[in-house]
């Protein structure tokens, strides 16, 4: 039976049917031709025209509507009732666009939040992506590039708002990062131009920033070295408990994070115990992560702590009553639960360790273990592309970002200490034979943990085949 009205999205509409439990079409009450809407499609308000004022032809251009959307939501059904796409909002197409995105979500998402919503829907109010040209982006680089002295000002919207400490910390943004930020919004405007939502032109440029070279610090020498044991010997220095358990953590994330080239904090906040086998020193990389889903062979080092620190947690949880939980966090502390501060922790354990200033005048951060963990393997023999694979990066990304003269100091530090055989007196032997580890018989056929395993070429490690 039709309504006489209904109200939605701030128009009033009148004589509406509802044709099933997905379908709703009406009248605009406020129009002098009797135009008919379609209303509601599955669980979603569209509000779009029909073109017709037919009864009869209105609820066939909706049926067939539903029926390709039934079969496929990406498709264009708004072709079907005449209809265009070309004033939806940009933030509407942001959100439709950010729904389909696996890789490094929560980055992504907030590039969008904190800055995309704020400039192009909130201040620019674009309604139409025909509105978005090049002229356009030009002004969006300017409006970031002093977007935390507005925020200082306050003029920046309270649901984007960071701390003013951090605003002033960070100030204006480098090219660089920039160029991390603007595939988000170059990604959305070609969502855009797949989906039919630029009008008969071409999308607009965003362009890459000319970019300063960056080499990656690293701790060298026997700069690590020194660190760790600073760690352990500040774990027993703690005057609680909960303080010798927080060092803890951040002594096992320093080590796990030197070892393998894990990205801290955000891949390591995402590994659970359900992604590491121990069986076969292999653990997986989450797919929600800045690179997707990878799988990272470990190395004795890297294996045996891991191993602690699942020993360390498991007696925990039988004192408690409990079992290992395969879904829960890795780093957490020895109760389950998570502490997110050891990026604050990690800065004072460097502080405590008094490195002498840098040449280059960069300061350590937790991603330094990221790019050790890489500058040694690269030293140690490791080709460019089997560490791109490891750390979930390019091998164009480490030509650019690190420097020779580094991995070749690094070199003649390990071969010093006896730790590398030197090129000018290694014998040639033969490759190891591959070693095909055995999975247990419940894990199914496809899983990423049936893997075939290769033993290294120094023979003391393990690699992922790339059959």
């Amino acid at each position: 039976m039709p309504q006489t009205s209904h109200r939605s999205g701030g128009a009033a509409y009148t004589n509406v049917h509802r044709l099933n439990d997905d379908l709703l079409i009406a009248q605009r009450s406020d129009q002098r031709k009797a135009t008919w809407y379609l209303l509601k499609l599955g669980n979603k308000w569209v509000r779009r025209s029909l073109g017709t004022d037919d009864q009869k032809a209105a609820r066939a251009k909706a049926y067939e509507a539903a029926r390709l959307w039934h079969e496929d939501p990406d498709a264009d059904w708004l072709a079907v009732i005449g209809s265009t796409r070309h004033h939806l909002s940009f933030k509407q197409i942001a959100d439709e666009w950010l729904a389909t995105q696996t890789k490094d979500f929560d980055y992504k998402a907030d590039v969008i939040r904190k800055f995309l919503i704020p400039f192009f829907h909130q201040e620019r109010g674009i309604t139409n992506m025909s509105a978005v040209d090049d002229a356009l982006i030009a002004d969006y680089k300017v409006w970031r590039l002093n977007f935390w002295k507005r925020q200082i000002g306050g003029d920046v919207p309270a649901n984007v708002r960071t701390k003013a400490k951090q605003s002033k910390h960070y100030g204006e943004p480098s090219p660089n990062t920039l160029n991390r930020e603007n595939p988000t919004l170059r990604q959305i405007l070609a969502f855009a131009a797949r989906k039919g939502y630029f009008k008969d032109r071409s999308i607009p440029i965003v362009p890459t920033e000319a970019a300063k070279p960056n080499p990656r610090p690293a701790f060298l020498g026997d700069d690590f070295d020194k660190l760790s044991i600073r760690a352990d010997r500040w774990v027993t220095e703690a005057a609680t408990e909960l303080l010798r358990q927080r060092r803890q953590l951040l002594s096992d994330w320093i080590w796990v994070a030197r070892h393998t080239g894990i990205r801290l904090p955000h891949e390591a906040a995402k590994l659970t115990w359900g992604d590491v086998r121990l069986d076969v020193n292999l653990f997986h990389v989450a797919n929600d992560t800045k690179t997707g889903r990878r799988e990272v062979p470990l190395n004795d080092k890297a294996a045996n702590r891991l191993k602690e620190m699942r020993a360390r947690r498991s007696a925990q949880a039988r004192k408690a009553g409990k079992e290992l939980n395969q879904s829960e966090p890795v780093f957490v502390l020895e109760n389950g639960t998570a502490f997110g501060g050891l990026e604050k922790l990690f800065n004072e354990l460097i502080a405590l360790c008094d490195f002498p200033p840098r040449a280059d005048g960069q300061t350590y951060s937790p991603y330094c273990l990221r790019h050790t963990f890489a500058t040694f393997a690269l030293a140690e023999g490791m080709t460019g592309d089997h560490v791109a694979e490891v750390i979930g990066s390019s091998v164009n990304m480490l030509k650019k970002h690190y420097m020779h003269g580094t991995i070749d100091q690094t070199r003649r530090y390990l071969e010093k200490r006896g730790l590398l055989v030197s090129a000018r007196t290694a014998q040639p032997r033969a490759h190891p034979p591959s070693l095909l580890i055995e999975p247990p018989a419940d894990i199914p056929e496809g899983d990423w943990r049936r893997k075939q395993l290769v033993l290294t070429p120094d023979g003391q490690g393990l690699a992922i085949a790339s059959g």
